[in-house]
């Protein structure tokens, strides 16, 4: 078969599948796009002091970040919410379990 001349029907099919497909990535990268500052704009603030009602946020963050210092040095010497609590290891009951345990082993 002879190879058909391209009449203007032909060219302009052409420019609109050309043009669907241009719209096709175009739009996958501007969804993509979306989403990312999307993202961006709805995340959590982490570690940032909020800054409703301050005109200097950092001077909240720093009180915040004592404060949880200081819960963090009495969670690590055993307290709790409780208040002071003892450390286990100082405990009579625990104290009491080691010794036991330990007889039981035939260490004393």
């Amino acid at each position: 078969m002879r190879e058909k001349k391209a009449c203007s029907t032909d060219k302009v099919r052409e420019r609109g599948v050309e043009r669907r497909r241009q719209e096709k990535r175009s739009r996958r990268s501007t969804r993509r796009v979306r989403m990312e500052q999307h993202r961006v704009r709805t995340r959590k603030k982490r570690g940032r002091a909020s800054t409703r009602g301050t005109a200097r946020p950092e001077v909240g963050r720093r009180r915040r970040v004592r404060r949880h210092r200081r819960r963090d040095m009495e969670r690590m010497r055993g307290e709790t919410s409780r208040g002071r609590v003892r450390r286990r290891k100082h405990r009579a009951e625990f104290r009491q379990r080691r010794r036991r345990h330990r007889v039981e082993r035939g260490l004393t």
